[in-house]
């Protein structure tokens, strides 16, 4: 499997995993740490602008997709 491969398939598990689930991947989860962990590292090149631009377009693709679901503060106010 090339890098690219190996790229569209985590991608795609990620993305498949968040559509499941309707949350994103925890880090108190031993199952989701492996994905966590690819966020964080795509997250940091993104950030960087080390990534090439069609898995720039698809990861910030994502990136709306996990902020659809990011964990509220139980204190926060939602329709402010």
């Amino acid at each position: 499997m090339t890098r690219d491969e190996n790229w569209d398939a985590n991608w795609q598990a990620i993305y498949d995993f968040v559509n499941t689930n309707g949350r994103n991947p925890s880090k108190h989860k031993a199952e989701d740490r492996a994905m966590l962990h690819w966020l964080k590292y795509h997250k940091r090149r993104w950030k960087a602008g080390k990534m090439d631009q069609q898995q720039k377009q698809r990861f910030e693709e994502l990136l709306l997709l996990l902020n659809k679901y990011r964990r509220v503060n139980q204190y926060a106010y939602r329709n402010v």
